[in-house]
């Protein structure tokens, strides 16, 4: 089992390190890009981020690309991606670091013959046919960029194989989960108090729904499901975070909780930064993930961290890390199959927190940031070195 180290222990390792430039790809708005640069860069590293979108990234410099304006989408689409090969030709890295396959930034770090290129693929990225989400240029950038990548971060083994069948070969390839950042993810009791407050759930259960409020993530599922988990005998409310809406999906939502009778259970919850996340999943009963397509879930790792359970969709990739009824509770996308589970965890603490102990485990043995930073880190410095890019013993500073 790994153990985390604080701030100090990382920075004290940092100053005997060689110092690597890192020039990060992707989008500084969000979580996981900002986690995974601001790492690097706690451990003594120089690192930049290249992104459209503006962001406040702790340690890293941005280098911003700027949309032009023009009414012709092909042509924004072309310049955008014309600016961002500009830019990555004028920067100089002992590593390269794109954070999501399917971008521009990917795309020009691999047109700009950019090395040692790295990719870290997340799921949607690369699953073309499973969540059709990119067009036919799209998926033929995506697979020349991690063809040209001198290695590509998976988040399980499954889509290493994915990757594999685009012709990168497997040495290239290397499953990181990342995680979390245990020095930072933790519950604030009384945050998690006034959240039960806020939603009138003193005294009853509380299903969380983190993900994003969008109809990929099956949410009407659940409230389909929930008078059979109410009319079993639990006084059960219904969170739903409001990270990317859909505004028609949430008018969906609550039209078919007034429509099945349970709309006075329906709550809705600000979307927090990533760290705030502990305290939200921590004033759940019951976290609930209902993804029909995914690369390796991060909610039950988040809820684990705070010893909370996680049911979620049944997705044969999800065995390669969790174990129905060990780690998570395992559903068909079906209401009244997850109504039934929902009933037999609400029904039985003792399982609950069987299953949240063990996700906990799997947290800290596979999913811990720093750990896992610290064996990107390792591949980051190889790369440099066959690279004759990596700068010969200088401390950082």
């Amino acid at each position: 089992m790994s153990i985390p180290r604080d701030a100090g222990a990382i920075a004290q390792e940092a100053a005997h390190r060689p110092r690597l430039k890192i020039v990060a790809l992707g989008n500084a708005a969000g979580p996981h890009d900002q986690t995974r640069t601001t790492v690097f860069a706690e451990r003594g590293h120089d690192v930049s981020l290249i992104s459209v979108a503006d962001g406040d990234v702790p340690g890293v410099k941005l280098i911003r690309v700027r949309r032009r304006t023009t009414s012709r989408k092909p042509w924004r689409r072309t310049t955008l991606l014309l600016d961002t090969i500009r830019i990555a030709l004028r920067q100089k890295a002992d590593v390269w670091h794109a954070h999501y396959a399917a971008d521009y930034g990917t795309w020009a770090a691999a047109l700009a013959r950019r090395h040692p290129l790295v990719v870290t693929v997340m799921g949607g990225d690369v699953l073309f046919d499973e969540q059709g989400r990119h067009n036919a240029i799209s998926r033929a950038l995506t697979r020349y960029a991690l063809r040209r990548a001198d290695l590509v971060l998976v988040k399980s083994n499954a889509l290493g194989d994915v990757v594999a069948s685009f012709g990168v070969p497997r040495e290239r390839i290397m499953r990181v989960i990342w995680g979390i950042d245990l020095s930072r993810f933790r519950a604030d009791a009384a945050v998690t108090a006034h959240l039960r407050a806020e939603w009138e759930a003193d005294g009853r259960l509380v299903l969380l729904a983190p993900r994003m409020l969008q109809p990929f993530y099956n949410h009407h599922l659940l409230i389909e499901a929930l008078p059979a988990i109410v009319s079993a005998g639990n006084d059960a409310v219904v969170v739903f975070s409001l990270k990317g809406v859909d505004s028609a999906y949430r008018n969906r939502i609550e039209e078919d909780a007034r429509r099945l009778g349970v709309a006075d259970r329906l709550r809705f919850t600000p979307p927090r930064a990533p760290e705030a996340m502990a305290s939200l999943y921590a004033a759940a009963d019951l976290v609930v993930s209902l993804a029909p397509s995914d690369g390796m879930p991060q909610t039950p790792i988040e809820a684990g961290a705070v010893d909370r359970p996680t049911l979620m969709t049944d997705l044969p990739r999800y065995r390669e890390l969790f174990t129905d009824g060990e780690n998570v509770a395992m559903t068909p996308l079906d209401s009244a199959a997850i109504a039934h589970h929902a009933i037999r965890l609400l029904a039985d603490p003792g399982l609950r927190a069987h299953i949240a102990t063990g996700a906990n485990c799997v947290m800290r043995d596979h999913a811990e940031l720093s750990s896992e930073a610290q064996r990107v880190e390792a591949r980051f410095f190889e790369l440099a070195a066959s690279s004759r890019r990596i700068p010969a013993s200088e401390p950082s500073a």
